[in-house]
């Protein structure tokens, strides 16, 4: 279990966690003040997604472009998951990541690797049905103040 005070690397998941899906890239409600407020609290955040780079970040810069994120979104590091090849999302695989210092925010713990569960943050998927009424991001937003090791 992380313990207060101690993320400095903050990997975010992308679909179901900030967006619907990759093929409909809804923003899910409170995007835009949940990546600011990420950014001013972690050190280094990460999109750690099976969505490859280039793909996240047309994504990313069409939803700067529309309002519903920051500029800076797009220039977010980028650590691809290749599930075909690795069951799991590993920490480990984040550049320059310490592993006792960095969460994982992620709407689903299949993807959470066994060694690393107390890294996980959860939050529940982000669905259709949930379009205009979800508020899984606000929620988060006190959980991750305690966590972060800056501010």
């Amino acid at each position: 279990m992380l313990q207060d005070g101690t993320v400095e690397t903050l990997a975010l998941d992308l679909e179901g966690t900030l967006i619907l899906n990759a093929a409909s890239p809804f923003p899910r409600p409170g995007l835009l003040e949940f990546l600011d407020f990420c950014r001013s609290r972690f050190s280094r955040i990460v999109i750690y997604s099976a969505v490859d780079a280039e793909w996240f970040r047309d994504l990313a810069t069409a939803l700067a472009s529309d309002g519903k994120a920051p500029p800076w979104f797009a220039d977010l590091a980028h650590c691809h998951w290749d599930y075909r090849r690795a069951r799991y999302k590993d920490l480990r695989a984040i550049d320059g990541a310490l592993l006792d210092r960095t969460g994982i925010v992620d709407d689903s713990w299949q993807a959470i690797h066994p060694d690393q569960i107390e890294n996980w943050i959860p939050i529940e998927p982000f669905e259709t049905t949930k379009l205009a009424t979800d508020s899984e991001l606000a929620r988060l937003i006190p959980v991750l103040d305690r966590l972060a090791r800056v501010g």
